[in-house]
């Protein structure tokens, strides 16, 4: 947790990459991940550190994961881009149209957005 707390704020401070504040904060969100991860990953389960299951993850990512996350995003962007949304009319017939607000009142363009 703390390698990639200091991945994440990496060149933000003038101490090496880090300011001194941000390692301390670093440091104590590193405790805290790993209290709360310990039970979740014994000691003596090493399946982890088995190198097969990193190339295997690597190639969950680049094979499968990757080109069908690249697929629906370009998807949203066209849907989002064009208004297309490839709906049936008579589904959205169908849908019940009273709504009730769950936080009181909203302010003009967020009751457009739910309209």
């Amino acid at each position: 947790a703390f390698l990639l707390y200091l991945l994440l704020t990496t060149a933000s401070g003038p101490l090496f990459l880090w300011s001194k504040e941000e390692l301390i904060i670093g440091a104590i969100f590193a405790l805290i991940v790993a209290a709360i991860v310990r039970k979740v990953f014994p000691a003596k389960n090493l399946r982890l550190l088995n190198p097969k299951r990193w190339f295997l993850l690597l190639a969950y990512i680049i094979w499968p994961f990757f080109p069908a996350m690249a697929k629906a995003n370009i998807d949203v962007a066209y849907r989002v881009i064009t208004g297309r949304i490839n709906v049936k009319k008579e589904a959205l017939e169908k849908m019940p149209r009273d709504y009730k607000y769950v936080c009181g009142k909203f302010p003009d363009w967020a009751r457009r957005v739910m309209e």
